[in-house]
């Protein structure tokens, strides 16, 4: 910055992961180039890694349980509107503003009818498969220096579906570098 003084705001944070991830994050959220994904996909990371509910995620960040809810929707968005907000061509608040209105337009614009199409695939596997999944994702995690998964001794399904779906991307983009 070339000066001689800068503001800053030094914080005591318990020698703790998480505290330290939350503070970082919490620190992040008020950029306004804070991409809406990369935030829903930072959430659903912490709350994953974390092992917290809503509440406690919503009680952490100063933030309604509202809010954390609506910014983790954004992962259930389908592709195409993930896509579309990715890449500007929608805004974040617009969507939620005009939810129908976005997917069946979206939808005439691709030629496809009822929005079928524009459903988040979804693969069915064996719990057990699943499992295994997400103890190599916790693996490569580890490998990598990636933020560590907590898998519990006998993870719930819904617990395995938020690993799987959060953590992948993230991973397969470390171990492809």
């Amino acid at each position: 910055l070339k000066r001689e003084t800068i503001a800053a705001r030094i914080c005591e944070v318990a020698d703790d992961e998480a505290a330290i991830r939350l503070l970082q994050f919490s620190e992040n959220i008020h950029r306004d180039d804070y991409e809406p994904l990369d935030l829903a996909r930072e959430l659903a990371a912490l709350k994953t890694a974390h092992g917290w509910t809503l509440d406690d995620l919503a009680n952490r960040l100063h933030r309604s349980k509202g809010w954390v809810s609506k910014k983790l929707s954004l992962l259930e968005a389908p592709a195409a509107i993930q896509a579309a907000i990715a890449s500007g061509e929608l805004a974040e608040t617009e969507y939620f503003t005009h939810k129908t209105e976005v997917l069946s337009h979206l939808a005439e614009r691709k030629g496809l009818h009822g929005g079928a199409d524009l459903r988040t695939p979804m693969v069915t596997i064996p719990v057990e498969t699943a499992r295994r999944l997400a103890a190599l994702l916790q693996t490569l995690a580890e490998r990598h220096g990636a933020n560590p998964i907590t898998l519990d001794h006998r993870p719930t399904k819904k617990a395995l579906v938020a690993i799987l779906t959060t953590r992948t991307p993230e991973i397969g983009r470390l171990v492809a570098e």
